[in-house]
């Protein structure tokens, strides 16, 4: 095409509204790419200035294509701005006491994650030595006494910066979820007070130890711990079927992701199809995001697997006039908005887009090339679904965590599609298993059996020699 064509494509482009929100959507995307990875050292307020002129003079012009082009502008620079205003770290937050032994008070913003020997937590309201600091605190300590969301408590250790690990950004990470030090602690912390948290989110944690208690009694070891990674998000499985999990490139589907959600979403609307209009489904689905993300705790990681989950719910759903493109730039913006740090930063944020992203867009072209796997139990969907997620996220895995795994191809083909299956009958043996506690078993029978399918498949593909490359 020459150039003339290309002008002409994008002038047709500007006159369509679906197009002309998708390069502001994309405008302020791009900008908190640019500013994530140049040094760039501009004063946020002179660019709000210079988007507020862009956007006046966009409005006063009447050629479309140049109008469209201000509005882009102006989008990209309040990307970079709102980037600016928030990486830079506060002068009164916790690293300013990095390398002191000191005595930390806090409260747990999380219900912790526990090991043999520590409980890790993160702590908000942060005090040092009676100082009051800002920003969060990761910590680990004794295993016992075991604390709650909630619990104000006070330790004495000496506090530490985060570092890279094996060539992973791991102190960005953590910036990107408010964590700026970390320490460990070999003192039992003293509890001052209990129940300081918000009371929204003690209900919604209790309301997941319930759920937890419904895996126990429903499912053994170490399927109920499965299953807690599956819905929860929790990794409380051992480190041998972790690693058997990371050697196969299946460790994603032990948090909570997009993907997950994604999946789990579509074999439960096409169940309902058969028996409610497609309409009233979707909105049925969009009230199941809200229940998952309030079970498995509301945290950020949640929350972001739930918005990505809807969007691909919605947009391979939605009637003709919205495209799936806008309603993916629009859930990345919202959550950009809410924390711009992500772009770079959270390498689950990263996966969850790119596999939501090949799911709405791929997942259907794929699904019509497979069409001798039946459709009888979402199958088609299930294994569709599957290798959009794969293919849109090889790329990004080999990058950030230097392994090829020659396995994982087929490994992901065969276990993906089963996840769906495993998380939803994991979830109704759950409930049931609180119902009538004295047949829990039973209940969880079929969960069992599926991931008991899946843990022998990523035990089999982990152990065959040279299935991965290591950069």
């Amino acid at each position: 095409m020459s150039v003339w064509d290309w002008v002409s494509v994008f002038n047709h482009r500007a006159r369509s509204p679906s197009w002309q929100l998708f390069f502001v959507l994309f405008g302020f995307i791009l900008g908190i790419a640019v500013a994530s990875w140049l040094p760039l050292v501009f004063d946020p307020r002179a660019l709000l200035v210079v988007a507020m002129v862009a956007f006046f003079v966009a409005l006063l012009i009447s050629r479309r294509d140049l109008k469209l082009i201000l509005f882009t502008f102006c989008a990209m620079s309040l990307g970079i701005a709102h980037y600016l205003s928030v990486a830079p770290l506060k002068a009164d937050s916790v690293v300013a006491f990095v390398g002191q032994t000191a005595r930390v008070e806090g409260t747990l913003t999380n219900d912790p994650s526990s090991s043999d020997r520590f409980q890790r937590i993160e702590l908000d309201e942060i005090s040092v030595n009676t100082t009051p600091a800002s920003m969060k605190l990761l910590a680990y300590l004794p295993r016992f006494p075991e604390l709650k969301y909630g619990d104000r408590v006070s330790f004495r250790c000496e506090l530490e910066a985060p570092q890279p690990i094996d060539g992973f950004a791991y102190d960005r990470y953590l910036r990107a979820q408010g964590i700026v030090a970390t320490c460990f602690s070999y003192d039992e912390p003293y509890v001052i007070a209990q129940h300081q948290g918000d009371s929204f989110r003690s209900v919604v944690f209790n309301l997941r130890s319930i759920i937890e208690l419904g895996l126990e009694r429903a499912l053994p070891e170490p399927h109920a711990a499965l299953a807690k990674g599956l819905l929860l998000g929790q990794k409380v499985l051992s480190e041998e079927i972790e690693e058997d999990f990371r050697r196969v490139g299946l460790s994603h589907i032990l948090a909570a992701s997009g993907y997950n959600v994604s999946a789990m979403l579509s074999v439960l609307f096409v169940g309902l199809v058969f028996f409610i209009r497609r309409q009233r489904a979707l909105y049925f689905m969009l009230v199941a995001v809200v229940l998952y993300v309030l079970l498995a705790g509301a945290e950020a990681p949640v929350v972001r697997a739930g918005i990505m989950g809807a969007t691909t719910l919605i947009a391979r759903n939605v009637g003709r006039h919205t495209t799936p493109r806008n309603l993916i730039l629009l859930a990345t913006t919202i959550m950009l908005i809410a924390n711009p740090l992500l772009f770079r930063d959270d390498v689950g944020f990263q996966l969850s887009l790119l596999a939501v992203t090949g799911i709405a867009l791929w997942a259907d072209r794929i699904a019509k090339r497979f069409e001798f796997i039946p459709e009888r139990f979402s199958l088609r969907e299930a294994w569709s679904s599957s290798l959009a997620a794969i293919t849109a996220t090889l790329p990004l895995t080999i990058f950030q965590f230097g392994t090829l795994s020659f396995i994982s191809p087929i490994a992901n083909l065969l276990v993906l599609p089963l996840i769906p299956f495993a998380m939803a009958l994991s979830a109704i043996s759950a409930i049931l298993a609180l119902l009538v506690p004295v047949i829990a078993p039973w209940f969880g029978a079929p969960a069992w059996a599926v991931q008991e399918l899946i843990l022998w498949l990523v035990h089999q593909f982990s152990s065959i020699p040279f299935g991965f490359f290591t950069f």
